[in-house]
């Protein structure tokens, strides 16, 4: 779950522990969860819903009372963020609303700010959150996984498409990870505790280069020692010196539901590397 979403659910969780009625804060055609949070759905494009234990693809905007925005998904350059969905632990816990979501689903989740505040000093509240006010989360579901596996599926076949627009000859190893070897020098694979250098470039599905050996020269590294992505670590191996291709791995061979924590590559995102093993130096094991 990325630090945005988080940290709204820590502004609803401090609302709930001290959630007072909420039968006078109702607007308009506003329903209630059963854990007591105020929504409107806004669009309904699938009557399925969604369940514990599936994954949402999400983005999300905090407004206040003034429709100023606090905070949005849509103001990063991350993409949307990925949510597994959990029991509602206590009253007004989205969890309670995004069950009610599925892909291409938008709706409005309601949490007064009186709540927020009870208790503390007047001193303690912005100005932009008065009494009397709430403040409304506004989320727009892109896709609904049955899991997180079911992502690293639908990440595969990505890469498989990608690769069929360069017309790779890719392979798949047994643990997932797609390699195609477009020049053939090696006699010998790279193999475990062997330290590389490496030429590569590093981009997104989408195109965007997030790294490349470039000026720098190529990358040295032992592998299999955990020193480099999981990905590497396996995926070079099916390599030897002189080698060059193209290693493309799923989101949890790589930087996984966390990112690499510079934005660069966000949360969930498979990579592609175009690679060269510049050099075997053999074995460096202790």
């Amino acid at each position: 779950m990325r630090k945005f979403f988080a940290l709204a659910l820590v502004a609803i969780a401090a609302a709930a522990f001290t959630a007072c009625d909420t039968t006078g804060l109702m607007s308009g055609d506003n329903k209630t969860t059963t854990n007591g949070l105020e929504y409107k759905i806004v669009e309904d494009k699938d009557d399925s819903v969604a369940k514990v234990g599936n994954v949402l693809e999400l983005y999300l905007t905090v407004r206040n009372h003034k429709d100023s925005v606090l905070g949005s998904t849509y103001q990063r350059n991350t993409g949307p963020d990925i949510v597994t969905l959990t029991a509602p632990s206590r009253r007004m816990d989205l969890m309670g609303g995004l069950v009610l979501l599925s892909a291409g689903d938008s709706a409005i989740f309601y949490i007064p700010t009186d709540s927020m505040f009870a208790g503390q000093a007047a001193a303690n509240r912005p100005a932009y959150l008065p009494a009397g006010s709430k403040l409304a989360y506004h989320i727009r579901v892109k896709n609904r996984y049955a899991d997180r596996s079911a992502i690293v599926t639908k990440q595969l076949e990505s890469l498989k498409a990608f690769a069929a627009t360069k017309s790779l000859k890719v392979e798949q190893d047994a643990d997932g990870i797609l390699y195609a070897i477009t020049e053939k020098k090696s006699t010998k694979a790279n193999l475990p505790d062997d330290s590389v250098s490496i030429a590569y470039k590093g981009t997104t599905l989408a195109g965007t280069i997030f790294d490349e050996s470039g000026q720098r020269g190529p990358y040295g590294v032992i592998l299999g020692q955990g020193r480099v992505i999981p990905g590497w670590d396996k995926g070079l191996l099916h390599f030897g010196e002189g080698d060059k291709g193209y290693l493309m791995v799923t989101s949890d061979k790589a930087y996984g539901d966390g990112g690499d924590g510079t934005g660069l590559i966000p949360p969930f995102t498979p990579l592609i590397f175009e690679i060269e093993i510049v050099k075997n130096y053999g074995s460096k094991k202790q």
